[in-house]
């Protein structure tokens, strides 16, 4: 994507149970004793760059830490149906599922904070360990 000043920040799409494409990015850590996983929710139709400094100038993240950047619907598309906390919470949450992400640190900017507040409430927090 030509957005992106990194050309190794690659976007994988993921597919709803309503068939909406979420676009993420995932990073493994660097060594084979990592410490946990982050997933971060990001602001409305704001692109992954925002956390590529983190991702990539930070050496004990990139070290330690696997993690996911969760992109909204709507991002990239004229999806303007549906946009609202219950429905990208539910989605967060099957994307969750769906890889198996049993424990995690959540990071939110903006408008993904009240994402991840709204899963809490609907989800709760055993599976979350920092916010």
């Amino acid at each position: 994507m030509k957005s992106f000043p990194w050309k190794d920040l690659k976007l994988n799409k993921f597919y709803t149970k309503n068939k909406v494409k979420i676009y993420y990015h995932y990073q493994k850590a660097l060594c084979s004793n990592k410490k946990g996983m982050i997933v971060a929710c990001l602001a409305w139709n704001m692109s992954p760059d925002v956390y590529s400094t983190l991702l990539i100038t930070n050496k004990k993240i990139r070290k330690y830490y696997d993690f996911y950047i969760i992109i909204m619907r709507g991002y990239k598309s004229n999806i303007d149906y549906g946009n609202n906390l219950t429905n990208i919470s539910n989605e967060v949450y099957n994307f969750i599922k769906c890889k198996k992400i049993e424990k995690f640190i959540i990071m939110g900017h903006s408008i993904g904070v009240a994402i991840w507040w709204r899963y809490i409430l609907t989800y709760g927090d055993k599976q979350i360990e920092k916010f």
